[in-house]
């Protein structure tokens, strides 16, 4: 049939597409909300993994909007890597304000749509891993007082940062009062 032969050609030439090729490969598996077969669907996150860094604004919004939309056709969650090539083309395109108002607010939506694992707290510049100066691990820890013992108050966690989002928000807020309509900015919120 024609869906398998069209599965088997992008399998077969995915990662030899251009960014942008990627970009629309992605967008019309999104819009027809088709899962392609495993093996097709293992080469094209491959691609977008390493193309992401060279996607167009335009192409990088549409991989994450296909993404969200694909989870209706039974897409658990994107692979890791290819997410993170793609987060960070992400936060490249918000900074430099590449991203048109549409593209911005089916990002945000896929963002809050998709299963995503917060950033990794990272340590402080200065501060030591999980390794000490002279490469042997540190201790664990100190166990935080019982309750109803003298400084039994456990400190606030530091939150974690996440530098996508942030750059998303900024890029959403620096458009928001005068180029979103009132839908695309209630369709954020």
């Amino acid at each position: 049939d024609k869906w398998t032969k069209l599965d088997k050609d992008v399998r077969e030439v995915a990662l030899n597409m251009s960014p942008d090729d990627i970009g629309t490969c992605m967008w019309a598996l999104g819009t027809i909300r088709k899962m392609p077969t495993n093996g097709t669907w293992t080469v094209l996150e491959i691609a977008v993994e390493d193309t992401a860094s060279e996607m167009s604004a335009k192409s990088v919004a549409v991989c994450v909007w296909a993404y969200a939309r694909l989870v209706e056709a039974g897409l658990r969650k994107p692979d890791a890597d290819a997410w993170r090539e793609l987060a960070s083309a992400v936060e490249k395109h918000a900074l430099a304000g590449a991203f048109a108002n549409e593209d911005l607010v089916n990002i945000l939506h896929a963002f809050v749509t998709l299963p995503r694992e917060p950033p990794k707290a990272q340590a402080a510049e200065g501060e030591e891993g999980e390794e000490g100066e002279d490469g042997a691990a540190d201790p664990p820890p100190a166990e935080p007082p019982a309750e109803g013992e003298e400084g039994a108050e456990a400190p606030e966690p530091e939150p974690v940062v996440d530098d996508v989002w942030n750059a998303l928000e900024a890029a959403a807020a620096r458009v928001a009062p005068a180029a979103l309509t009132a839908t695309e900015l209630a369709t954020t919120l």
